[in-house]
């Protein structure tokens, strides 16, 4: 502002009009930091003077100092100094030779007063003396910065609208389109499509999901066609299975009748009560005998797992002595293992008390587990004990057979399955006895386990409830 007044000045300080000079200081005094202006000719007498009470002339004796005027003589700019909250400054008026003067410069309203090459291209003809209140200056600087901030808040706010409302319809519509989409989908509805046309990453997203529930959408109608299809196939796989298993229970009730009919009249016939037979007639009738009851024993599971199928099967409790049957099975068992020369031992301490049960069935189950360890086994022989456990009847079957791989054992358990072997395959069978033993057990309540080891043998044992 000094060295813009100085500039400004430089007609008026050369003529010393008193006119000239007082409307530029008017033009100062229109800022309030402005407190005191003197202009000063080349001998630094004062030609005008002015302060911001009056803003008339003032009387000062501030002469510049000497040594500020010889500071200007060195090509300074300017001089000042804070004081009392107050800056005082002081710079030289100067006058140019023409030829030096920059018009280019003064065209476009910005002259260069510095003397473009040494001190010989301008003359000081006077000095302007300023003091400027500190106080004003940082009360209208904290005015300004305060606008700045007030301008630049307001700026911000509308810029963060606006970018708020661009995400908004850029990102967080489509997402909210997105996310509403995938939960109507979601909830069953695979004809539906999400409705995002933008050409963007969201867009793509879209694409991608709507073509994936396309794919499920068509995938989904396949699966309830061939599930349609299964369940009709399934319909007639149960009537199968029902005519199956009714036609095996007729089978097997109308081929019991003859059959009881051959073994009773071979015994009779053993007996000699038609009659003197001869040694071979007799082996003949021990062999139809034998072969009739193990084909007995053949009908009668297959009837039993039909009965089992199409819960038919009722079980008859009674109370039943423990003990006695299991003397009654190990009485049947015997000449069985007395053949094989191994031995069948009953470990049983003490009383039992009684158990609730079907007496044909619980036989039937010991019957199967003991005559199957016996079938297995070549050395050694098998052990049956019983305890009472938790209010359970445990009953454990156990042999120095062959055993059971642990892989196998969940097998041995399937219906019309006979592990592979040549043991197992030379000792025949149905593969039944097992299955309807442990659908036996499960009937009363109770549950079957086998632990085993290859080549050492095999226990079973049979937990059923006593009442």
């Amino acid at each position: 502002m000094a060295l813009n007044l100085a500039y400004d000045s430089e007609y008026g300080v050369l003529v010393k009009d008193k006119i000239i000079l007082k409307q530029l200081l008017d033009n100062i005094f229109k800022e309030k930091n402005i407190l005191h202006v003197v202009v000063f000719d080349e001998n630094v007498s004062p030609i005008v003077m002015l302060n911001q009470l009056s803003k008339t002339h003032a009387q000062t004796s501030n002469a510049i100092p000497l040594t500020t005027i010889a500071l200007f003589n060195n090509n300074n700019k300017y001089v000042s100094e804070i004081k009392a909250g107050t800056l005082k400054i002081s710079v030289p008026v100067k006058t140019y030779n023409e030829e030096l003067i920059d018009y280019e410069s003064l065209l476009e309203g910005e002259p260069d007063i510095t003397p473009q090459t040494s001190s010989s291209g301008s003359t000081i003809i006077g000095y302007i003396s300023m003091e400027i209140s500190l106080k004003e200056t940082i009360s209208k600087l904290v005015y300004i910065r305060n606008w700045c901030i007030i301008i630049i808040g307001l700026l911000s706010m509308t810029f963060a609208l606006l970018l708020s409302k661009i995400i908004n319809a850029m990102v967080i519509n489509p997402i909210s389109i997105f996310a509403h989409g995938a939960r109507v989908i979601a909830n069953g509805n695979y004809d539906q499509q999400i409705d995002i046309s933008t050409h963007d990453e969201i867009g793509q997203l879209t694409n991608a999901f709507n073509h994936m529930v396309r794919m499920v959408y068509n995938r989904t109608n396949e699966l309830k066609k061939l599930n349609l299809l299964l369940v009709e196939q399934n319909e007639k796989l149960r009537e199968m299975d029902r005519l199956k298993t009714e036609f095996l229970a007729s089978m097997s009730h109308e081929l019991r009748t003859p059959l009881n009919a051959i073994i009773g009249f071979s015994k009779v016939m053993l007996k000699g009560i038609d009659g003197p037979i001869s040694d071979l007639q007799k082996n003949d009738l021990d062999i139809i005998c034998s072969s009739g009851e193990h084909l007995l024993v053949l009908i009668s599971d297959v009837l039993d797992l039909a009965k089992i199928e199409s819960g038919r099967l009722e079980l008859h409790k009674e109370t039943l002595d423990i003990e006695d049957i299991l003397n009654s099975v190990l009485d049947k068992c015997r000449p069985l293992a007395d053949e094989k020369k191994i031995s069948l031992t009953k470990n049983i301490d003490g009383k039992f008390p009684p158990l609730l049960a079907d007496k044909t069935r619980v036989n039937q189950i010991l019957l199967n587990i003991i005559s199957n360890a016996i079938k297995f086994t070549y050395d050694g022989g098998v052990t049956v004990s019983a305890e009472v456990e938790d209010n359970d009847l445990l009953i454990s079957i156990s042999d120095t057979g062959i055993g059971i791989k642990k892989e196998d054992i969940p097998k041995i358990f399937e219906r019309f399955r006979q592990l592979d072997g040549s043991n197992i395959r030379r000792e025949g069978g149905t593969g039944l006895g097992l299955a309807i033993t442990k659908e036996l057990v499960e009937m009363h309540g109770g549950t079957i386990q086998v632990k085993s080891v290859p080549g050492a043998g095999s226990a079973f044992y049979v937990r059923i409830p006593l009442k």
